[in-house]
């Protein structure tokens, strides 16, 4: 059949095909004659046009008189034709004005009387709808209203729900609280919060002691704990070790180790924090007193120094020195916990002392025993020296800063008006005689080194010099002077027959180690 059929549609497309360009074929045939009829009817139509004019003109008919005629009557024929056509509305008018016209006061009257009526119906139905949507809108307030007091009153009772369920639960019963459940709710949310702040903070304290006996240095006291641990799981079995909350068995078990163990190490222990902590706090205060007295130091040694400065080019010379003593690594650590000492021992009570004193005990001993600590003083305090010379102020650090702030003699002249403001500092009676050993004073001009020999008779000091050779100028300044020689020992030089000031050469020619003391 399916070849049959294919077949059978081949031979019809085919014969379609057959068909199709037959009948294009006797299209443009037709098309092809239409075109020569046309031809043939126009050429035949102007022939009769032409043997019209040709009649026309021998009867001595004008052919623009006849074409204008021929105009004429076409549009009149129009016109006709148009006039005709108003033949059904004139009828239509006719019979109007014959039966509808008369009745036109009655058709108003009843027009008036249906406007009227439409008025009011608009009326009522503009009031009405009016009414509809001011009701539809109180509905909708109030079904809002009522939705969101409905959500609200969920929220509460699932808050409210939840609340119940996070909070403890109590055998007693109460009476019903009274007021608005947001109210309710908020009281019961701040002191479940209250009572889990109050919970955990119960906790951590009781597994904090837990840890501690845990790891009790004594081991009376640990063993104590274990035994009463082990007895309490006994009574209670496995669940005691494996309850997460197995804490709140806990205090029972402190409470006994309270009354039984730790009274007989309670007056040892507290005994021993105050040897430790006595200790620590003197260290502390004598930490704050040096830190107060750093600064009356500068002031009362830099006073000394101006009662002797007796040197043109240096018109002043300050002292200045900042406490370095609450920059060390434990001074925050160390002040807290003199604190607390401080408020515990006022109180002269036998109890054991507070976790802060405790922790605060710990945290000073830990701060004190990390910091590299070291018996220098120059870590205590800083040291500045402000000199002003020659109305210049130069400030000191350092050894570098004193060897570059002025001449070597200059710097060599304040040194030593500092260690005489200092050694005056040091010995506050003028009447015990000091002697001094100082070098080199070659460095420093004859006319400075008087001065300086005036300071220091000042401060009822004597000094002992040595020089390499016997310059005139510097041995002209002593009152005695000696030359020491390894074959003939010691020589005295006798120095008044000369003006050694004026630069005159010694009595005796001194070797080259030369020892000149000068005195009272």
């Amino acid at each position: 059949l399916r070849i049959a059929h294919h077949e059978a549609r081949n031979e019809l497309q085919s014969q379609h095909a057959i068909d199709r360009s037959r009948l294009d074929t006797e299209l443009e045939a037709l098309a092809v004659r239409e075109t020569e009829e046309k031809a043939h009817h126009a050429a035949v139509l102007k022939d009769i046009w032409a043997d019209f004019d040709v009649l026309c003109s021998e009867k001595g008919i004008d052919p623009k008189r006849l074409s204008e005629a021929r105009g004429a009557y076409q549009e009149l024929s129009a016109q006709v034709s148009k006039v005709e056509g108003y033949g059904k509305l004139v009828r239509d008018y006719r019979a109007f004005l014959e039966h509808q016209w008369p009745r036109l006061s009655e058709l108003n009257d009843e027009l008036i009387a249906k406007k009227r009526q439409l008025a009011d119906v608009e009326d009522k139905r503009a009031q009405a709808q009016a009414r509809y949507k001011v009701d539809d809108e109180k509905l909708g307030q109030e079904i809002k209203r009522i939705s969101g007091e409905l959500n609200a009153r969920r929220g509460l009772l699932s808050e409210a729900s939840h609340l119940l369920d996070r909070g403890p639960r109590f055998p007693a019963v109460v009476e019903p609280a009274q007021g608005a459940p947001r109210y309710l709710i908020d009281q019961f949310s701040a002191q479940l919060e209250e009572y889990q702040r109050e919970r955990d903070a119960i906790r951590k304290r009781v597994l904090s002691a837990e840890t501690r006996l845990n790891r009790s240095g004594d081991e009376g006291i640990r063993d104590s704990w274990h035994r009463l641990c082990a007895e309490k799981e006994s009574a209670l079995g496995t669940s005691f070790s494996t309850d997460p909350e197995y804490w709140q068995h806990l205090p029972e078990l402190i409470g006994k180790m309270v009354e039984e163990v730790v009274p007989t190490t309670r007056e040892a222990l507290i005994e021993t924090l105050r040897t430790v902590s006595s200790q620590l706090a003197d260290y502390f205060a004598g930490l704050q007193s040096a830190d107060r007295r750093i600064a009356g130091y500068a002031s009362r040694i830099s006073s000394a120094i101006h009662e002797v400065l007796a040197i043109e080019a240096l018109s002043d010379i300050t002292l200045e020195m900042r406490s370095g003593v609450r920059d060390l690594g434990y001074w925050r650590e160390l002040k807290h916990f003199a604190h607390a000492w401080s408020e515990w021992s006022a109180q002269a009570s036998s109890r054991l002392p507070s976790s802060e004193l405790v922790d605060a005990l710990g945290d000073a001993l830990a701060a004190v025993a990390t910091v590299k600590t070291t018996r220098d003083l120059r870590n205590l305090f800083e040291l500045t020296l402000k000199l002003t010379e020659n109305g210049v102020e130069r400030r000191i650090r350092n050894d570098h800063d004193l060897a570059h702030v002025s001449s070597h003699g200059l710097s060599y002249l304040a040194l030593c008006a500092i260690y005489i403001g200092l050694t005056h500092y040091l010995c506050e009676g003028r009447s015990t005689p000091i002697h001094w050993p100082v070098d080199e004073l070659g460095i420093i001009d004859p006319g400075n080194i008087t001065r300086l020999i005036d300071m220091l008779d000042h401060g009822n000091i004597r000094m002992v010099a040595a020089f390499p050779d016997g310059r005139p100028e510097l041995l002209g300044l002593f009152k005695r002077s000696h030359v020491i020689d390894r074959k003939k020992g010691i020589g005295v030089i006798d120095t008044s027959g000369n003006d050694l000031l004026d630069g005159g050469p010694p009595a005796t020619e001194p070797s080259p180690s030369l020892e000149v003391i000068r005195g009272q």
